[in-house]
């Protein structure tokens, strides 16, 4: 999955899809007539995950939407640009192996 990949499909999202559109039926409709086939399984999977976090950060739990893969995903991007994708990183306390796997998944470990 590539970052800019990600942030394209949502920039793609939040552009078309009418502000006035409140429900994921109805969001999903219109997600239909966009041209997303450029964009892996995966990069759509977070990118609407995303995507709603942005448009309704107001009225969701956010751990509901966001799941331990795509956040670990986020934090292996923002580690990478960081610089410290060579550094041993480890948080025994985590309780998403998931979140785990998908950070080290990131770098091919």
């Amino acid at each position: 999955m590539k970052p800019e990949n990600l942030v394209k499909a949502v920039k793609i999202l939040d552009n078309h899809i009418p502000k006035e559109l409140d429900d994921p039926n109805s969001i999903a409709q219109a997600a239909k007539k966009l041209e997303l086939k450029n964009f892996s399984q995966s990069e759509l999977v977070n990118g609407f995950n995303l995507f709603f976090a942005q448009r309704f950060e107001d009225r969701l739990q956010i751990f509901n939407r966001i799941t331990p893969p795509v956040i670990g995903y986020l934090m292996a991007l923002v580690t990478e640009k960081l610089g410290l994708a060579k550094q041993e990183i480890c948080d025994p306390e985590s309780v998403f192996p998931d979140l785990k796997f998908q950070f080290a998944s990131h770098f091919g470990q």
